[in-house]
């Protein structure tokens, strides 16, 4: 779990409410599988605005 915070650069709270489902195949990298993207659903929010979604892929081999 280290490695995954450490190298997607995630905070807490994301890594906290990650899942199993929330990861998906990278298009622009096959050799990574399912494991490719990583789909963070509860990012940090700005000031009065909902929480942001974003997809980090993965950039380690």
């Amino acid at each position: 779990m280290f490695k995954v915070v450490y190298a997607r650069g995630l905070r807490r709270t994301e890594t906290s409410k990650l899942d199993v489902a929330d990861w998906g195949r990278n298009p622009a990298a096959p050799e990574f599988g399912r494991y490719g993207m990583l789909h963070v659903r509860y990012g940090k929010a700005g000031r009065g605005q909902p929480l942001r979604q974003r997809n980090v892929p993965s950039v380690m081999g």
